[in-house]
């Protein structure tokens, strides 16, 4: 059974909702950093868009037709389908492994960012400021989430399997949309429904999907807000925390739920993220610095 020992009463998917959906007044320390990891990100994000990989997920949602909703920075100028987008632009963020990593979450902008830009074109008009602060929510909902699971420090093998990202990522969509409390709430009550489970086959031998894999968290989010926002209805209950939901459900080890909304207000754990030096794993980054200095 997991050992979930620090529940709350409260599914903390609930305050976390209401601080998204409330937040006006971010630090200038906290913005600057958030920029930092969205140049990043979105650099990774074009630079991407020349992996073979990325090019064939585009061919196929090319292929399908649609709506032309969203554009795809750095491989066309035609627009998508949204859900399509986030397809494609998620596979393109993750293709290079060269986004901004956090020390416990590890990754989470090459989630948010690509969800946010295929559900930009949903949009009649946008502020850089309404999608900064976006961002911002939606990152540190998923570091908190990834905090959360606690994967680095329990030792748990396999790897994080990005269902924070999908979490953090949907939040963010449900800000820039503008949905309210309640269908938020849905938004991420079916995202919880279709959250990834833990995969350590995709990395040992390395698999395309380790790259498709965001661009499929970051489709389900866009989904998920659409869904929502139709009128569809999710689990509103225990959708993180409590024996039903994600920790208790999917984390067989012992999760810290208080990550979720410790310092929450007061403290940005977005600004504990860092960029990578080399396009490659974080945990390889010593050796090739040692190599380099050779």
């Amino acid at each position: 059974m997991p050992m979930n020992t620090n529940q709350l009463c409260e599914d903390t998917a609930v305050p976390l909702l209401k601080w998204a959906g409330d937040v006006c007044d971010v630090p200038a320390g906290v913005q600057a950093a958030a920029k930092r990891q969205f140049v990043d990100t979105y650099g990774a994000l074009v630079g991407g868009s020349s992996s073979p990989d990325a090019r064939t997920v585009y061919e196929i949602v090319v292929a399908q037709g649609g709506r032309s909703d969203s554009l795809v920075p750095g491989l066309s100028a035609d627009r998508l389908p949204a859900r399509a987008c986030g397809l494609v632009l998620g596979t393109m963020a993750r293709a290079l492994d060269l986004g901004p990593i956090h020390p416990q979450a590890l990754h989470t902008a090459e989630f948010t960012l690509p969800a946010l830009f295929a559900a930009l074109g949903l949009r009649s008009e946008t502020t850089g400021s309404e999608f900064l602060t976006a961002f911002i929510v939606g990152e540190e909902a998923a570091i908190r989430i990834g905090k959360a699971v606690n994967v680095i420090d329990a030792g748990v093998n396999p790897l994080t399997d990005g269902a924070h990202g999908l979490f953090g990522a949907t939040i963010a969509v449900t800000r820039l949309l503008g949905l309210g409390f309640q269908d938020a709430r849905h938004a991420l009550g079916i995202a919880s429904v279709m959250a990834p489970g833990l995969s350590n086959a995709m990395f040992h031998p390395p698999t395309s999907i380790i790259k498709v894999q965001h661009g499929l968290i970051a489709e389900l989010a866009v989904s998920a807000c659409l869904f929502a926002q139709a009128g569809l209805t999710g689990p509103t209950n225990s959708v993180l925390s409590g024996e039903r939901g994600y920790l208790g459900l999917s984390c067989p080890w012992e999760t810290r739920e208080m990550a979720i909304l410790d310092g929450l207000n007061t403290r940005w754990c977005l600004e504990e993220t860092e960029l990578k030096t080399f396009a490659a794993c974080r945990r390889t980054h010593a050796a090739v610095d040692g190599l380099i200095k050779l």
